[in-house]
């Protein structure tokens, strides 16, 4: 083949030289002044607002003032709040419930919140009569007067004055807690 007959590519391949490449493409020393500026105050700006704008536990702000600090809040107490005296729980008690004919019964097992120790000593004391007091009350109840959330936490209040009466004191029992309520 000569070179009159040699495809045009070939021909286009053979006057350039292999060495020949692009040039690389680089990122102008400017652009990356710029770029390195930005992220430098970026940083500063960062680093400004975590120590001047939000100042340490205990510190005063800036404008001399000092911090603010508000009392906790004092979550009102709930039926099932955790209890602030000491607990003092009974024995289980078993009823059968009025109307039933003594086929339904009631197991329940019963803890009491008293104000300090002395309380405790004195239902120690007065066991017997406080668990007469219960079981009257809690044999008087028929079904539905215990069934539901609203009927229990009436429950507990009717059982915190039954034993504060008995007691003779009238904040003996600060709460009731039901550590089991069974009816069958």
């Amino acid at each position: 083949m000569d070179e009159t007959t040699q495809p045009l590519e070939e021909l286009i391949e053979q006057e350039q030289p292999a060495t020949q490449q692009k040039p690389a493409r680089k990122l102008p020393l400017r652009k990356i002044i710029i770029f390195g500026a930005i992220l430098a105050g970026a940083a500063a700006a960062a680093y400004a607002a975590a120590e001047f704008l939000v100042p340490a536990p205990g510190k005063q702000g800036d404008a001399g003032a000092p911090r603010i600090e508000l009392p906790p809040v004092k979550q009102p107490e709930t039926p099932n709040s955790p209890p602030a005296g000491v607990l003092h729980s009974l024995d289980s008690i078993i009823v059968n419930l009025q109307g039933s004919e003594g086929r339904r019964y009631l197991k329940i097992t019963i803890a009491f919140n008293v104000k300090d120790q002395k309380m405790v000593e004195k239902l120690r004391q007065e066991s017997v009569l406080v668990t007469d007091k219960l079981i009257m009350l809690l044999s008087s109840k028929k079904i539905e007067e215990i069934d539901g959330f609203d009927r229990k936490t009436e429950l507990k209040r009717e059982i915190r004055d039954e034993v504060n009466a008995a007691l003779g004191i009238k904040d003996a029992i600060t709460q009731v807690f039901f550590s089991e309520l069974i009816v069958q």
